[in-house]
């Protein structure tokens, strides 16, 4: 597959061969023409006395073999950690002796590298309590005494908060127990 910026074409490959091989330019000469630099002309030359045209062609740059993969009973013993034990790539990687990007690696590639949505010491699923707006879910804990002043100030700011009179607002802060200051 060519990329965008290629500099050189299959055509232009094998016109660039032809004039080393077939015509016997110098090598020089031909960089200078093609502006490559003279170990890519080489090689395309050196391609085409071995291949001919259909050596000028793209390849696929993946490797033929792959000598360092992970084996597929460390990958079944790194699936098998994550799934029934729940363990993150790191703790996998101590266990079966590899490398923890190795082991994120695989688990990357099953598509279970991301942790569920479920405790990992009780195995229940989390929880999570989600409200539309910051602060609807307000929980304080305080003395006795400031219980009173504390709930009209609070009842005060939901009622700015869902846009209602600042009156009321001043009126409801005024319905506080007078021996307790109100919280402004």
């Amino acid at each position: 597959m060519r990329h965008a910026d290629a500099a050189l074409t299959p055509r232009a490959r094998i016109r660039l061969a032809r004039l080393i091989v077939d015509e016997r330019w110098p090598v020089s000469a031909v960089t200078a023409r093609f502006q490559v630099s003279w170990r890519t002309a080489e090689r395309w030359a050196d391609r085409y006395r071995a291949e001919g045209s259909e050596g000028m062609m793209d390849r696929s740059s993946r490797p033929h073999h792959s000598p360092d993969k992970t084996p597929e009973p460390v990958k079944r013993k790194i699936v098998h950690f994550r799934l029934r034990q729940r363990l993150g790539p790191v703790e996998i990687a101590a266990r079966v002796t590899m490398a923890a990007s190795t082991a994120h690696e695989v688990l990357r590639r099953c598509r279970i590298n991301r942790s569920p949505g479920v405790d990992r010491a009780s195995g229940e699923p989390v929880r999570r309590y989600e409200h539309p707006a910051p602060a609807d879910m307000l929980h304080v804990d305080m003395k006795k005494s400031m219980c009173r002043s504390w709930a009209t100030s609070l009842t005060a700011a939901a009622t700015v908060r869902r846009g209602e009179p600042r009156a009321n607002v001043t009126a409801a802060r005024h319905h506080a127990s007078p021996e307790t200051p109100t919280a402004t």
